[in-house]
């Protein structure tokens, strides 16, 4: 009873005092903000004859890999191809999953990019459905 009591008694200023001290943290330049406008892009070549569309889907075809070509490019804070780029990504999809990469130029699932882009390659894509991304990561 005593706990109930005691909750009952703090003023609606107390709350909103609280409340307007904890507003500016989350105001800083670190939220919801992009901190660069450096970049990795995905091409999908011949798009118009592999992808789907809203409404025309692909059909799902289960646990049987479709291709897609694509090349990956780097693209820098000027919005140009970063020729400084030179290093692997690691291809993902989401929803679904990616083949090991076919490619003299992959390692398992990771594509590496030189001078900023990488050759065009045939990614192996699995069991996605609906609205698909294909992304990556830099690996450092």
């Amino acid at each position: 009873m005593s706990v109930a009591r005691s909750f009952a008694r703090i003023s609606p200023l107390a709350v909103l005092g609280v409340t307007l001290a904890a507003q500016p943290a989350c105001q800083g330049d670190y939220f919801g903000k992009r901190h660069s406008a450096a970049r990795l892009t995905v091409e999908l070549i011949n798009e118009e004859e592999v992808a789907g569309t809203r409404l025309k889907r692909l059909p799902l075809k289960v646990n049987q890999p479709q291709p897609f070509k694509v090349k990956v490019t780097a693209i820098n804070e000027q919005g140009g191809i970063d020729t400084n780029f030179t290093g692997y990504v690691r291809m993902s999809s989401k929803p679904g999953a990616i083949d090991r990469i076919d490619s003299p130029v992959a390692d398992g699932r990771n594509l590496q990019l030189a001078a900023g882009g990488s050759r065009e390659v045939t990614i192996m894509v699995s069991n996605a459905y609906g609205n698909t991304l294909m992304t990556e990561d830099d690996l450092g």
